[in-house]
């Protein structure tokens, strides 16, 4: 909530900053974002073991 508090904060203060008179809707924040995402890789032989 303290996304909305400061967006009602920045509307009461600096109106004309924002284009319209209804209060902006609160989306929510996405688990990740990539700029450029790695490639999916299929697992390849997921039992064989390195012999060392």
């Amino acid at each position: 909530m303290a996304r909305a508090a400061t967006l009602d904060a920045a509307r009461a203060r600096f109106p004309e900053r924002f284009s319209t008179n209804k209060p902006p809707q609160i989306l929510s924040i996405p688990e990740s974002a990539w700029i450029n995402k790695p490639a999916v890789k299929p697992i390849e032989n997921e039992e064989l073991k390195l012999a060392a």
